[in-house]
Formats: C-alpha cells, structure tokens, sequence
C-alpha cells in the first residue's frame, strides 16, 4: 500500500506544472537568427533591481543554468521531470526550446541551487561578479565546447548616475 502511495506521488510530481513565478517573462518572435551565436544579452553590464533581456537564436539547448561569482551553479530552466520539492524551473525545457526572448528580474530571479539538501529555489544574484549563464542540452559536461556561454558583469548595487545603459 505504501508503495503505491509513493509510486503516485512520484508520478504526479513528474507531471505536476511548474508556478507561475515572478522574475521571468518569456517570448517568442518572428525574427531568427542563423549567425551562429545561440545567446546573447541586452547589456553585458548590470546593476541590482535591473533586468536582463537575453536573446537566443533557434534552435537551441533545453537547459539553462547560471554559475555565480563564487562558482555556485543553479539551475533556471530544465525538464520539470527532474523537479524536486519546491524546486521548480520557471519554465518546462518544451516551452523554453520555442523560446527566444527570455526576460530576467536581478532583484527577484530565484532558482534550483543546486546543493544537497536544498529543496526550495534560492535567490542568484547577490554577489558583484561574473555571471556564466549555461545554454545546452546537457549541462553538466566536461567539454565547455558542448555549451553556449554567455558572461554578464552584475554590480549588487543600483546603478550610478553616470553609469549608461
């Protein structure tokens, strides 16, 4: 009887939708790109509360995930069957593979950390660094070639007046 109970519990969990949360908008144009570049970014620099625009030419990988300035890697999108208690991607990798314009708020972006024993999406930017945003289907590999990297300066601090956007 227990296992049954588990077995259904797994099975809906698989299945379950992500929420809607905060922090993501994504959108689909008409325009493709065929340069070759499969991510790239409305600024290359930015500071706390801003939002990031990034831009990806089709197709592209199912998976994205972010490495902050300390190394520490997070998720943001990938198969919501790989979900695990409150962890959720923003998005299901079939929704993210049409997509080519994705939206992210700095001051709200919470994703799968990544870490043993954290079960809840945790806040990415908040340290002032180097931000290595992953693109692929398979994220974890040893060969950086199988991935489109795309580096973003983030400033954890509000843009200065004589900083240009």
């Amino acid at each position: 009887m227990l296992i049954l109970i588990a077995i259904n519990i797994i099975i809906y969990s698989w299945f379950e939708k992500p929420p809607q949360l905060s922090g993501i908008q994504c959108t689909n144009s008409i325009e493709r790109s065929n340069h070759g570049i499969k991510i790239s970014a409305s600024s290359k620099t930015i500071y706390l509360n801003e939002k990031i625009e990034l831009t990806f030419s089709l197709p592209h990988g199912e998976c994205l995930g972010i490495i902050d300035p300390a190394g520490n890697f997070f998720y943001v999108i990938y198969p919501v069957q790989f979900r695990r208690g409150n962890l959720y991607p923003f998005i299901t990798s079939k929704q993210f593979i049409k997509c080519d314009k994705l939206t992210l708020n700095t001051s709200t972006l919470k994703c799968d950390p990544y870490t043993y024993q954290i079960f809840e999406n945790q806040i990415v930017f908040k340290k002032t660094g180097t931000y290595k945003f992953l693109l692929g289907d398979n994220l974890h590999v040893d060969d950086e070639d199988f991935l489109d990297i795309l580096k973003i300066d983030y400033y954890n601090y509000a843009r200065p007046n004589y900083a240009l956007k």
